[in-house]
């Protein structure tokens, strides 16, 4: 079994008016492509989404743990 190599990346952007607070989780797949002959960009690898969720509140701490990627906010662990 080969293991995908992915990418993950939080995002918790604010708001001008308010101090609401709107983070988001996003899992990216990076997958080997065959570049274009005819472009001058020769890259071998791209980005895929594989997953966006929004939190409930600011992410504290994340780790992988048996395959599982576990994130906690405060003292919750999801």
């Amino acid at each position: 079994m080969r293991l995908k190599e992915q990418w993950v990346f939080f995002w918790g952007g604010t708001s001008q008016l308010a101090y609401n607070v709107n983070p988001q989780t996003y899992i990216f797949e990076v997958v080997e492509v065959v570049p274009d002959p005819n472009s001058r960009s020769k890259r071998w690898y791209k980005l895929r989404l594989d997953c966006r969720d929004d939190a409930k509140g600011p992410v504290t701490a994340v780790c992988g743990m048996n395959g599982y990627l576990v994130s906690s906010m405060g003292q919750k662990v999801w």
